[in-house]
């Protein structure tokens, strides 16, 4: 019997949480109270609070009014003009998932209400290991810009790259920009204020300052506090990324809409010799496989993975396991392995074009990731059909219910993640209803359709509301 027929019930009991995606569908997942036993294994994720994006009140700042119809999503929204929306996607982290956001976004936008223009730069850093953005921003037909950005802070060429934005937005005169990520969302939206452009948004994708302690974090923190004061609209795509909004006062609740990420279904329904994928990867018949699919950087906290894998090896010799994906701490987790004695146990495979059909061979997909925004990884592995183990941190608790697709462990926590793995390692039965179960839960919440459509009425919302300002001679 396959995953496929081991579906378990998804139960909405005391401390089930209601969805509060931008339809406001009022769809409700399980959350029980945070309890975690002798191994460290957390029983049950914090319960969410509920986001009201039904603000009545309009917001009043330097920048302006924002109307609390603005966030009205009873019905849907169409702006009569004869010419399109005019929207600057400015992106920098030209890499992992939020490219992925950026090109599903220009894929879905209907062309014909939205002229949509990139803004980034030609590559990122080589660690990122991935082609050039631009092969395919040209397969989406996209107009784009090269601005040559970068990850760090320099304050010459920062200046030099906000100079070129501001240059770019009084040329084109656009409508709407559209900033994502924490560098071009900095020198985009002040670029943005300084151009004129009437409408600001921010999509963080997670926030720097969370994988940051001491001055370095209040730092992080307070830039985005600062340049939060010229943004119109933040997009949060989790709802515990809009609580780190709220709660760090980077925009009070009436600015911040949520809009979670989503995947095309029809991408996951597959059909895969597995047995073959394995035999290609060299992973014996029958092996137990764990595996994850990201990159090997600080945020994905690859050497906690690395330890828990080895108390997995100690226990069970059969164990393999499979990181897709480089990185800066390739070199770093590779000495590891070897420190570990666990070599001939783990293979790193770099980036790879069918990482879909390498993930279809686990039993098991981990994440020990400190900080996400919305994971597409656990997202892409849940559709098909894989328990995800995950830590308990910001993007994560949100898409992982625990004991229910996976189990959800304490981060930076070695032996819990261990003890996760073990207990479904154990019960293949458990694996699979997960799995299921995972793959149920996908289909409800996280659709790209829906994604798409709710970004394309914040769009067509915040057109209207410029273009009644114009025509009452309101002056932003």
């Amino acid at each position: 019997m396959g995953a496929g027929d081991r579906a378990s019930t998804l139960a909405c009991g005391d401390g089930a949480v209601t969805c509060c995606c931008a339809t406001g569908c009022g769809s409700t997942a399980q959350l029980g109270s945070s309890v975690r036993g002798d191994s460290g294994v957390c029983r049950s994720p914090p319960t969410l609070a509920t986001v009201d994006l039904s603000i009545p009140h309009p917001r009043v700042t330097r920048i302006g009014r924002l109307p609390a119809d603005i966030f009205d999503t009873t019905t849907e929204f169409s702006l009569e003009r004869e010419d399109r929306i005019k929207v600057l996607q400015i992106l920098e982290a030209t890499g992992g998932g939020t490219k992925k956001h950026l090109i599903a976004l220009l894929c879905g936008l209907d062309r014909g209400q939205f002229d949509t223009v990139v803004a980034c730069p030609s590559e990122r850093h080589p660690s990122f290991g991935q082609e050039s953005i631009l092969n395919e921003l040209r397969a989406t037909a996209t107009n784009y810009e090269i601005v040559e950005m970068r990850r760090a802070i320099r304050p010459l060429d920062d200046l030099r790259s906000l100079v070129t934005l501001y240059r770019l937005m009084c040329s084109h005169h656009f409508d709407i920009v559209h900033a994502h990520s924490s560098k071009a969302g900095i020198l985009g939206r002040l670029a943005a204020r300084l151009a004129g452009v009437p409408t600001v948004i921010y999509t963080p994708h997670g926030f720097f300052f969370l994988g940051k302690r001491g001055w370095q974090r209040k730092f992080f923190r307070s830039l985005e506090w600062a340049v939060g004061l010229l943004t119109d609209c933040t997009i949060a795509v989790s709802p515990s990324e809009f609580s780190v909004v709220i709660e760090n006062h980077i925009a009070p609740p009436e600015a911040v809409v949520l809009i979670e990420n989503g995947i095309a279904l029809d991408d996951f329904n597959l059909t895969i010799d597995t047995i073959a994928k394995r035999a290609e990867l060299g992973l014996a018949p029958g092996v137990p496989v764990v595996g994850t699919a990201s990159r090997l950087n600080p945020q994905k906290d690859p050497l906690t993975l690395l330890h828990a894998m080895a108390e997995v090896i100690a226990g069970d010799p059969r164990v393999r396991f499979v990181w897709c994906g480089d990185g800066e701490l390739r070199g770093a987790a590779e000495a590891l392995v070897d420190e570990l004695g666990i070599r001939d146990h783990v293979m790193f495979t770099g980036y790879r074009s069918d990482v879909l059909e390498v993930i279809a061979t686990f039993d098991i997909f981990v994440v020990s990731s400190i900080f996400e925004a919305l994971g597409y990884a656990p997202l892409e592995a849940m559709a098909l059909l894989k328990p995800v183990v995950a830590t308990d941190v910001v993007g994560l608790r949100d898409v992982v219910i625990h004991n229910q697709t996976g189990l959800i462990v304490p981060p930076q926590n070695p032996s819990a993640l261990a003890a996760a793995i073990r207990q479904i390692l154990a019960d293949p039965a458990l694996g699979a209803a997960m799995g299921a179960a995972g793959r149920r839960v996908v289909e409800a919440r996280f659709s790209l359709r829906d994604s798409i459509g709710q970004t394309e009425q914040l769009y067509l919302r915040l057109a209207r509301r410029n273009a009644q300002a114009l025509r009452n001679g309101q002056v932003r």
